[in-house]
């Protein structure tokens, strides 16, 4: 039966092999390196989660919207009247 290795051990291993490669200096730069990376998503997400919200409130803020079916026969109506050479 195959066993799955743990995060811890898996995260193990490849501290290791990134400090024996010479891809890093220590462990602890590893860490400081993840610490940064991790830091950068977080900001990431806030920045997003932000910008969904700001969308949100300029959505709130435009007032109330219409029934989209009326919306649809006042583009019908207007495309026929394009059609027929008139404008609306």
């Amino acid at each position: 039966m195959t066993k799955t290795p743990t995060l811890e051990t898996a995260f193990a291993r490849f501290v290791n092999a990134q400090v024996q490669s010479g891809a890093l200096a220590s462990r602890r730069n590893i860490l400081n390196a993840v610490r940064r990376l991790v830091q950068h998503e977080l900001a990431s997400a806030d920045a997003d989660i932000q910008h969904l919200r700001d969308a949100l409130q300029l959505g709130i803020d435009s007032g109330p919207g219409r029934d989209a079916e009326e919306g649809f026969d006042d583009l019908e109506r207007r495309y026929r009247a394009m059609g027929a050479g008139r404008t609306a």
